[in-house]
């Protein structure tokens, strides 16, 4: 069985609780080399409450670039969620 990547948030290792994984082929050679680790929504929303933290307790500052990028996240981990039931 291939090797399976897990998340990255801010240098530490994060386990997905999903279960799903997807493939990653060596374009070369067309095999499977590892796996990746599909993030479930609330991992998703665990790298955005990171951010809100580390401003609120630590005072690092969060450019608009993040805030935009944490927004759009949010957005998508609600539209995914709404049509789970579709």
């Amino acid at each position: 069985m291939s090797a399976i990547v897990n998340h990255w948030i801010n240098g530490t290792e994060f386990v997905s609780k999903s279960g799903r994984t997807a493939p990653v082929y060596d374009p070369a050679l067309g095999t499977e080399t590892k796996r990746v680790a599909h993030g479930s929504q609330v991992q998703q929303l665990q790298a955005i409450m990171t951010l809100g933290w580390s401003a609120l307790l630590l005072g690092e500052t969060v450019t608009l670039t993040m805030a935009l990028s944490a927004m759009g996240i949010v957005a998508c981990v609600l539209w995914a969620l709404s049509n789970v039931n579709r």
